[in-house]
């Protein structure tokens, strides 16, 4: 976790005055939602598809949607069974949905 306060000889001309901020660095996306749905956080980023269709229908909630850049992958330990067999590493790739992956990224 980080602090950060306002620095005392500095005027923040922006649009918003915040005198301290939080940042936390929290892991699993559905403890990030709880976090702000409960009061405990002001801004989340990456929201789990799962939450989205909720968090739209929260009145206390704005959703910010953005392209994101950068690539997703899967690490594989092809050392050992029965990853070391290149037909179940197949069929896995072949098992994810790119297309649904892709949107679900937007």
């Amino acid at each position: 976790m980080f602090k950060y306060t306002a620095n005392p000889v500095s005027e923040n001309k922006g649009p918003m005055k915040f005198d301290k901020i939080t940042v936390k660095f929290i892991p699993d996306g559905f403890t990030r939602v709880g976090e702000l749905e409960s009061g405990n956080a002001d801004i989340v980023i990456n929201v789990p598809l799962e939450n989205i269709e909720k968090l739209e229908q929260n009145k206390d909630v704005q959703l910010f949607k953005y392209l994101q850049t950068g690539v997703d992958f899967i690490a594989i330990n092809t050392q050992v069974e029965p990853l070391n067999d290149i037909r179940i590493r197949t069929a896995m790739a072949l098992a994810i949905n790119s297309l649904e992956k892709g949107r679900a990224s937007c």
